[in-house]
């Protein structure tokens, strides 16, 4: 298959797109090109900004594309912009929302996938969540084909260290000191660190 992904170079995307072309597909990233990372040769990257009105459509509109995977939608207009790009044209779109769209603290453990949604813990999280409404209502209005995953913090080479466990990263002194991690909370959070790998392969596996 012929894979886009809009954002390609970033900590999640640079991991879909290596294991992408591991797994025999073609690929091409749509990015603004300020990013270097350490993909693929043969990955096609094709520049521009998708907050710019009729850019995604115009660098991606002689692409024969089978499958479109959005990392970087972060807004409605972001999502609405996508479905007039390739509505019609692929066969999947696949959107990187986020496990913030689950409003908390969650009725029952553990959390599944029809968990109330609203309201939502962050402005991050409400603005995912209007993007997958959208979503939905092309699905059910157009038959857009699109389909939603819901990482949670990630983490892996090029990222930030993670803040999950703590406010601060003072749990990394504890590591080196061979004392135990203390956890937040009563351990009942949905929020949860993720290899960047491993993320990666959740997006890949939703391909097709």
């Amino acid at each position: 298959m012929h894979v886009l992904l809009v954002g390609g170079t970033g900590l999640i995307s640079t991991g879909i797109t290596c294991q992408l072309v591991d797994a025999g597909h073609e690929v091409t990233v749509f990015t603004r090109g300020r990013t270097e990372a350490a993909i693929p040769d043969e990955v096609r990257r094709v520049t521009g900004d998708r907050t710019e009105p009729g850019a995604l459509a115009e660098a991606t509109g002689d692409l024969d594309v089978d499958c479109v995977i959005d990392v970087v939608a972060f807004e409605p207009e972001d999502v609405e912009g996508a479905i007039e790009t390739f509505a019609g044209r692929v066969d999947q779109y696949v959107f990187c929302s986020t496990i913030d769209v689950y409003h908390r603290p969650v009725a029952d453990m553990p959390i599944v996938e029809s968990a109330a949604r609203a309201p939502p813990v962050s402005e991050y999280g409400a603005n995912k969540a209007a993007c997958e409404d959208r979503l939905f209502d092309a699905y059910r209005s157009e038959g857009f084909p699109a389909t939603i995953v819901r990482p949670w913090h990630t983490y892996g080479e090029g990222g930030t260290l993670i803040h999950t466990l703590g406010s601060d990263t003072g749990y990394v002194d504890r590591l080196r000191e061979g004392k135990p991690i203390v956890v937040h909370g009563d351990g009942t959070s949905v929020w949860a660190p993720c290899h960047r790998d491993d993320v990666a392969s959740a997006f890949v596996g939703a391909v097709g």
